[in-house]
């Protein structure tokens, strides 16, 4: 009987016998990391609680945990932030000279807001080039086999 962890957009859920057991919603999840062969979660409390709980997965090896914990980072990252901005350290960090306390890792793609609003960019500039009734803007490229090719451009 062997627990399965999976990783979504909504939760960290848990599966035994391919029933979820138990969900992890990410307001609720205030740390993500790993020990050894140990992925651990700390969850905030309960109004009920006195504590913060922390639940911790044996994996397989450390490898399987940090991949596994770089993947939780990855989604958190994607689902959760509006924008993808470097944090500047502080000037108690500058003054101590480090700049990084925990992990070196920093998500370098797009949030989920980001590809939402440029998606809804491309959707807006197709219906006024098909409503105008005029060519859209398009580069003119050669493919492969000589032919012309035509890619739409949009501001970036």
């Amino acid at each position: 009987m062997a627990n399965i962890l999976t990783v979504n957009y909504v939760p960290l859920s848990v599966f035994r016998d391919r029933v979820i057991v138990n969900r992890f919603a990410w307001p609720k999840v205030t740390k993500v990391s790993y020990n050894e062969s140990r992925f651990i979660l700390k969850l905030r409390r309960s109004p009920g609680e006195r504590s913060d709980t922390s639940v911790a997965f044996k994996m397989c090896d450390r490898k399987e945990a940090s991949r596994f914990w770089k993947t939780c980072i990855e989604h958190h990252c994607f689902f959760r932030f509006a924008t993808n901005e470097q944090v500047k350290p502080s000037w108690f960090q500058i003054l101590l000279g480090r700049r990084n306390f925990g992990s070196r890792y920093k998500y370098v793609g797009r949030t989920m807001l980001e590809v939402r609003d440029r998606l809804n960019l491309f959707i807006a500039v197709v219906i006024y080039y098909f409503i105008k009734g005029s060519t859209c803007p398009a580069e003119t490229t050669r493919g492969a086999k000589g032919r012309r090719r035509r890619r739409l451009q949009i501001g970036r």
